[in-house]
């Protein structure tokens, strides 16, 4: 579906792009590293947070834009830029999209510090996990838990849109 949708704007706007369709994470990094040592000037990935944050820790520094085309189950990221679910009209809008630059972060974790894991929607540990298990018990979707604003590591306290989201969990 969204190769036909990508081959018919494509034609639109008169340009060839080379697809790829992959299996798995270890594929589709490879698919970026590959466009990176060609020399593209715009990487597109269908699907999911985690097929999106490999590709931009890949391309991250490199000046190669990524697009985004949503696939996965959250597309937190792509929610958050604005890019329409249906996988036409988001191929359309990345034809005319302008760039903007996001951050990529980098967290250590697990038994290698020396390998980061890279980030560009959020990042959390204990507290994250408990809220996602609670909504998840409850059969309740968890993706509008997050604040808006990241907090400095020391900082203990709850900010006024979370401690919101968190009081309506606890009434449903």
């Amino acid at each position: 579906v969204v190769t036909a949708a990508a081959a018919r704007v494509a034609a639109r706007a008169g340009i060839d792009p080379e697809i790829r369709v992959t299996a798995s994470p270890a594929e589709g990094r490879a698919a970026a590293r590959e466009a990176v040592a060609a020399g593209a000037s715009l990487v597109v990935v269908v699907g999911g947070d985690g097929s999106v944050r490999s590709a931009a820790a890949i391309l991250a520094g490199t000046g190669i834009s990524l697009g985004i085309v949503p696939g996965g189950t959250g597309n937190l990221l792509a929610a958050a830029l604005g890019i329409p679910r249906q996988p036409e009209r988001a191929i359309a809008v990345l034809v005319t999209a302008r760039e903007r630059a996001i951050d990529v972060g980098r967290a250590w974790v697990g038994s290698s510090p020396a390998v980061p894991m890279p980030f560009v929607v959020a990042a959390g540990a204990v507290y994250l996990a408990a809220v996602l298990a609670g909504h998840n018990q409850k059969g309740l979707p968890a993706f509008s838990i997050y604040g808006r604003d990241v907090q400095d590591g020391g900082d203990t306290s709850i900010p006024a849109d979370v401690a919101e989201k968190l009081l309506q969990f606890a009434r449903a």
